[in-house]
């Protein structure tokens, strides 16, 4: 099941996926999970036009093009573990898949109806992991959409580069502020100052990511912000 909606300034396509996933570390392998994606529409633009000059060894869909869905993300140039080939070629074939079901890219908005059918997502998900951002920055989804699917949910993660933004402060009550090597203790610092609880690469300042024990996130649940099951800050090798 899938619902793709437009942001309201026209420039991001929003992505909800509730399936299974093939990647043991994110969920068990018959567990049904609710994933969102976010991708920039000049990405869309460019794969409804043959996509022609893709180097995927390099970035995914040419990170030029990423300045709405991952503008803050340090990464976005380079390092991001989305620019690995198979999560690549799997990102490239959903915008592919949605062209083919929206062929004249008049992609629906946040509407009554669309509303709707998230209702039956939220009923279908009832108690059920959600992975915000597989792709792409997950606070550009409405706030409000995301406390009600956070409500419902078993547990979730999700993950901010976007935690020095005042107006995105609420958000950070449900995901993480990812911080990294080059920058991570002057970063959790101020972040946990402002009472955030930061995921960070190469990092002690926190208890290490359980994966490392064979933990899946849909069973952890530690980086789900301030209202979610984890206290303090998460760390992890640079993956």
């Amino acid at each position: 099941m899938r619902i793709t909606f437009l942001s309201d300034d026209n420039k991001v396509l929003n992505v909800f996926r509730l399936g299974t996933t093939s990647n043991r570390k994110i969920a068990r392998k018959d567990e049904k999970i609710l994933q969102s994606y976010h991708f920039d529409m000049e990405q869309v633009y460019f794969i409804a036009n043959g996509g022609k000059g893709i180097n995927l060894r390099d970035g995914f869909l040419q990170p030029s093009l990423t300045e709405n869905n991952c503008g803050a993300c340090p990464l976005r140039f380079g390092g991001c573990y989305t620019f690995k080939f198979s999560q690549a070629m799997g990102h490239k074939g959903m915008i592919s898949s949605i062209i083919k079901e929206y062929p004249t890219l008049d992609f629906p908005k946040l509407d009554d109806n669309l509303k709707q059918k998230i209702s039956t997502m939220l009923f279908l998900t009832t108690k059920k992991y959600i992975r915000f951002g597989a792709y792409g920055c997950p606070t550009l989804l409405r706030i409000d959409l995301v406390k009600e699917l956070c409500e419902n949910a078993k547990t979730w993660s999700g993950y901010t580069h976007e935690w020095h933004d005042t107006t995105k402060a609420e958000y950070l009550n449900y995901f993480m502020a990812s911080a990294h090597s080059n920058d991570s203790l002057f970063a959790s610092e101020l972040a946990n100052k402002l009472g955030f609880r930061t995921f960070e690469t190469d990092s002690t300042n926190g208890i290490y990511c359980p994966s490392n024990k064979g933990v899946n996130c849909s069973d952890c649940g530690l980086c789900s912000g301030t209202l979610g099951k984890g206290k303090t800050n998460i760390v992890i090798d640079t993956h």
